[in-house]
């Protein structure tokens, strides 16, 4: 889970500068830019404001000394208006099961929830906490592109940035190396009859995790929602573009926590890294469906 401590990027110059990093498509609308003002109204002369580009500016400005909002909230609020009782969801990256507490209730009884957790004394901690729920069930796992087995640092000052890397900005947090095992969404789902929502947080290998789920995908084609923010994803040689480029790839579009979907590549580059670092990923083919849910 990403520290919710964000701070908006440090004026017009430093998004055209990530935007430049993360998309050649852009450069064309932005080469004379990091001019402050001309540069804002070039892109907005050139970029239709969007429903969700309007959503991140506005986020961003709370930011800017107002208030860094409750993002966890802001996801469980969404998940809500699609999760209904008896459906199966994978809680990637559980930590202290925030959210796996709501998965639990609102898929009841009739529903199942698996939570993979890499860290041995979180993932202990939520057996511990969940014993009495049948519909749930802790697993003591990385997921990957593969199965095997990797070195994963446990911030312990910090163990919400813990991960196979660490954030170069994140400082002494008391980093202690384990060996973790590792598998794939595809195995791990592979004996399920359905799979309907799958979040996955897990501090910059989500790339990795997603494409480890191919099959799943294709199979089950579930809701997706990811934490995705240049501190982390960049460890791994991502860019902003890559979450977009498999979201294409797969028939899949990105939406932000309010139900806007962002079908342009120019429009993501935008809205990525602006402000918001949550996003949902929905199947083309429930587009309609998506938009009526938060209509």
């Amino acid at each position: 889970m990403l520290a919710r401590a964000r701070h908006s990027l440090s004026g017009c110059k430093r998004r055209v500068r990530i935007m430049m990093q993360n998309a050649p498509v852009l450069r064309s609308v932005i080469k004379a830019s990091l001019r402050g003002e001309e540069a804002r109204a070039s892109l907005a002369r050139d970029i239709p404001i969007s429903p969700a580009i309007a959503v991140a500016k506005a986020f961003g400005q709370l930011h800017d000394g107002i208030v860094i909002p409750d993002y966890e909230l802001l996801l469980a609020k969404g998940y809500r208006r699609f999760l209904r009782p008896g459906q199966v969801v994978f809680d990637v990256g559980s930590h202290a099961g925030v959210h796996l507490a709501q998965f639990v209730d609102v898929v009841g009884s009739a529903g199942r929830v698996i939570a993979f957790e890499p860290i041995p004394a979180l993932a202990n901690a939520l057996v511990t906490k969940f014993r009495d729920r049948s519909n749930v069930e802790i697993r003591n796992l990385a997921l990957g592109e593969k199965p095997g087995r990797s070195e994963f640092l446990i911030l312990h000052q910090a163990l919400g940035m813990s991960g196979f890397r660490q954030r170069a900005d994140s400082g002494d947090q008391g980093a202690e190396k384990i060996t973790v095992e590792i598998d794939t969404i595809d195995h791990q789902a592979a004996d399920l009859s359905r799979l309907d929502y799958v979040k996955v947080d897990i501090e910059g290998a989500e790339i990795s995790c997603l494409r480890g789920a191919v099959k799943t995908v294709n199979r089950f084609r579930p809701l997706i929602s990811v934490e995705y923010g240049m501190p982390t994803y960049s460890l791994f040689g991502n860019t902003a573009m890559t979450l977009f480029e498999w979201a294409r790839q797969h028939r899949y579009v990105p939406s932000d926590l309010f139900g806007n979907l962002i079908l342009q590549p120019e429009e993501w580059l935008i809205v990525c890294d602006y402000s918001l670092w949550d996003f949902f990923l929905v199947p083309e083919e429930r587009r309609q469906e998506w938009t009526s849910l938060f209509s």
